[in-house]
């Protein structure tokens, strides 16, 4: 699990409905950042973690605001 603090946010690079995505630094890395709305998820759990669950090597972190 990667943790916010190891996340350094550089440039907003766009927005929409589902959240924001930002140019980072992650380890000295360059990735991207997606920060997911939490209203998008209307209070359903089940649709959280399967979004959670899609996580793997690419797919850093999933941090909803």
């Amino acid at each position: 699990i990667i943790k916010n603090v190891d996340l350094e946010e550089l440039m907003e690079l766009g927005s929409g409905t589902y959240g924001t995505v930002y140019h980072g630094k992650w380890r000295g890395t360059d990735v991207a950042i997606k920060r997911i709305k939490k209203s998008c998820f209307g209070g359903r759990s089940s649709e959280q973690e399967r979004l959670v669950s899609l996580q793997c090597n690419f797919l850093l972190n999933t941090m909803l605001f």
